[in-house]
């Protein structure tokens, strides 16, 4: 009886330390991170910081809201992982109304837009559409903090705990006290530039394709009315 009460503690007591060593924290529940852990990759925190829409919340530490969809924030931020000493840059996406209703595509529209802007000015440097497409695909909530953001590894994106170069934490930090509804609000007015080439490339595909069917019909149509007269 006493014996198994010892192995009872012993469950316990792991299950507090593994949980203790997890360092969790709620609002990953509702984010998405990626860090940036490639050497052509940068962070011009010096053009970042020239937008008066975006605040400095800490050490190398950025933020905003979107303006493409406020209920979301963005930070950036530069920050080294074990085993180098490099700061990377790292991007979060943080969903601000937890009562909100959203989806992968919502995340993920928010997402690409952001990268779109923040490479189209020069924020970040050497990040190619191949990455994005990556980074976007594989957006979801919950893929943040020390263990599930994405980190690269071996030519792919992964969640820091699958990466051949993790490292559990070692201490727990203390989260950044932000109050992310505040942030100013990065407008989107005047940037769907980047992306209306795709679009007026659809819709024009469309168009045409719905011109043709058009005057197909109209011409068989005419050719019926003249049979029957």
């Amino acid at each position: 009886m006493k014996a198994c009460r010892y192995v009872l503690v012993l469950f316990i007591t792991l299950g507090i330390i593994r949980a203790l060593g997890q360092c969790l924290e709620p609002l990953d529940e509702n984010a998405f991170e990626v860090v940036l852990n490639i050497p052509s990759i940068r962070l011009d925190t010096i053009k970042l910081s020239s937008y008066k829409e975006v605040s400095k919340i800490g050490l190398n530490v950025f933020a905003y809201r979107s303006g493409y969809d406020d209920r979301f924030a963005v930070v950036l931020s530069l920050q080294t992982i074990p085993g180098s000493s490099t700061p990377y840059p790292v991007l979060r996406v943080q969903l601000i109304d937890e009562a909100s209703t959203v989806t992968y595509e919502d995340l993920r529209r928010v997402l690409g837009l952001e990268l779109e802007r923040l490479t189209k000015s020069g924020v970040l440097v050497g990040l190619n559409d191949s990455l994005k497409a990556r980074i976007v695909s594989q957006a979801r909530l919950g893929l943040a903090g020390w263990d599930m953001r994405l980190v690269w590894d071996d030519g792919q994106f992964k969640p820091y705990i699958d990466s051949s170069i993790y490292v559990p934490q070692r201490g727990c930090q203390l989260p950044l006290v932000t109050d992310y509804s505040k942030l100013p609000v990065w407008s989107s007015v005047g940037e769907g530039a980047a992306w209306n080439p795709i679009f007026l490339g659809v819709f024009t595909g469309l168009l045409l394709i719905s011109l043709v069917f058009y005057f197909k019909t109209r011409k068989r149509l005419s050719m019926e009315a003249l049979k029957k007269t």
